[in-house]
């Protein structure tokens, strides 16, 4: 299929996946920390409502200093949106920036579905199904997750 692609094509698709890869770094890091993790789930609870920071740090019991510094990095990784509200600054997921991520991952549960990761212990790791699962039968992404 690569081989197909005008070069034109091949470069701007190359350059756009070297800017998420560059971008899912500082996401993954922006991840790996329990109490930005926490303020995450608040707004995700919240749903649609915009949340202050006073009110997540009520939700999570921290001072207010510390998650207005865990949500200017979530905002630097594009996690959180944020817009000034008279004297209040409120936050809200970005939504954009998941649908990146679960683009992402979603190749990698196709490319496990589908046996072309390797799968068993660190020890004696089998390949399965180099072509498709054990059955024959290739997953397509709409079945990931069934």
């Amino acid at each position: 299929m690569r081989s197909q692609l005008q070069p034109d094509v091949l470069a701007w698709h190359d350059n756009a996946q070297a800017q998420l890869d560059g971008h899912l770094s500082q996401v993954f890091a922006a991840l790996a920390n329990d109490d930005r993790l926490a303020i995450l789930d608040v707004l995700r609870e919240s749903r649609d409502t915009e949340c202050s920071i006073e009110r997540i740090a009520d939700s999570i019991e921290m001072s207010r200093f510390a998650t207005s510094r865990h949500l200017r990095i979530l905002r630097q990784a594009g996690l959180v949106d944020g817009r000034r509200s008279g004297h209040k600054f409120l936050h809200r997921l970005a939504q954009s920036r998941f649908d990146d991520i679960d683009d992402w991952l979603l190749d990698y549960l196709i490319e496990a579905a589908n046996g072309r990761i390797l799968t068993g212990p660190p020890q004696g790791r089998d390949l399965v199904a180099p072509h498709g699962r054990a059955d024959g039968e290739v997953v397509t992404a709409d079945q990931v997750g069934q």
